[in-house]
């Protein structure tokens, strides 16, 4: 543990230490710090400073993460924190577990985390949106990712017009959230990107962001069942679907115009992509494992991409011949035979999904 008085080094601004250091009780007098990694907070009655120390630091900036949320039961300390009084905060990645893509923390200017020895309390799904309610960051924030959150519902702050200036929204890890509540659905100005990933109970989202947004992930959602508002994102550039099981595409939401990469994998149900013969700004398509994908005439694409990958897609074999003269990995077997081995393909992933989420749901009881 570091020194006491390093509280007396008023003019600080950057300190870094070794991973696994305690929070230093007093650091809240180093008014002037702006880089503080990788340090851990202590919880409740603690030895060592716990989150609260960073009230005053109002000089933090730029990019902030606190993870191991899940190991803390003071929510006390979570509101004394005023993280929506760290102005120079530009973005702000919160965990509820270990942050594993982030281990690296070189990008990090702000690096906290709960000690995984803290004795953790039964937890509660009202507790735990107190926790992320009371992390509020400030109306000037540019990038947000939550992961891992247990609760239920987002706190009212989240999709609030009032962060107007936000550019990069990620949700990923919400085992619970099954879409309800106001999240998406109302324009920011200047939201460009949103990846959702590993939602297991998700099913419905409506996004509203026709006036900014340049890309849409949604990624191991397996019980989605639709993509509300997918046609009215007109400056939609990238496209990505990654293993969600159901048709998310109906034929009444055809594809934005201005799509120029377009990556579907593990998409079980699609048949058809609505709205391809327009996408004349296309460059690249990416195409794997869609069983079920056909491509009628009229869908055929109206300028090649300069890059397309296609995997296990036996409805593309015209459109292969067109591309590439020919269509190797279709010409052996006749069009019953590849409807077949699809359908039996889907049942039998569909049957290990649904074992999967049995097993899962068992270790959870």
């Amino acid at each position: 543990m570091l020194s006491a008085s390093i509280k007396n080094l008023i003019n600080l601004r950057h300190l870094i230490l070794r991973r696994g250091s305690v929070m230093p009780c007093g650091i809240s007098k180093l008014t002037c710090l702006q880089t503080l990694k990788t340090v851990v907070v202590k919880d409740g009655n603690h030895e060592g400073g716990g989150l609260d120390e960073i009230e005053d630091l109002a000089s933090l900036t730029w990019s902030c993460c606190i993870h191991n949320i899940d190991y803390a039961n003071n929510v006390e300390d979570f509101k004394k924190a005023n993280i929506n009084g760290k102005k120079h905060i530009r973005s702000l990645f919160i965990d509820w577990h270990n942050m594993m893509f982030y281990s690296n923390d070189i990008s990090l200017d702000v690096h906290i985390y709960f000690d995984a020895k803290n004795q953790v309390e039964k937890q509660s799904f009202e507790l735990e949106q107190v926790k992320l309610e009371a992390l509020r960051p400030h109306n000037n924030l540019k990038e947000l990712g939550i992961y891992n959150y247990p609760g239920i519902l987002f706190p009212s702050w989240l999709g609030n017009p009032s962060y107007s200036k936000i550019q990069d929204i990620t949700l990923r890890g919400r085992d619970k959230w099954d879409g309800l509540g106001r999240v998406l659905d109302r324009d920011l100005p200047c939201l460009q990107s949103i990846s959702i990933m590993d939602c297991a109970m998700l099913k419905n989202i409506k996004i509203v962001q026709s006036s900014s947004l340049r890309r849409l992930l949604v990624h191991k959602c397996p019980k989605i069942i639709s993509l509300h508002g997918l046609c009215s994102l007109h400056r939609l550039e990238k496209l990505e679907i990654w293993q969600c099981y159901n048709r998310l595409i109906s034929a009444e939401e055809i594809l934005p115009s201005n799509l120029q990469f377009i990556r579907f994998e593990d998409y079980w149900e699609l048949t058809s992509i609505p709205g391809l013969q327009n996408l004349r700004p296309l460059k690249e398509l990416t195409l794997r494992c869609c069983w079920e994908l056909e491509l009628n005439l009229e869908e055929k694409l109206s300028t090649m991409p300069s890059r397309m990958q296609k995997e296990r897609v036996y409805g593309l074999c015209s459109l292969a011949y067109e591309i590439e003269g020919h269509c190797s990995a279709c010409s052996s077997f006749s069009a019953s035979t590849q409807k077949g081995m699809i359908s039996q393909q889907v049942a039998t992933r569909k049957a290990v999904l649904e074992h999967s989420q049995k097993s899962q749901a068992d270790m959870q009881m």
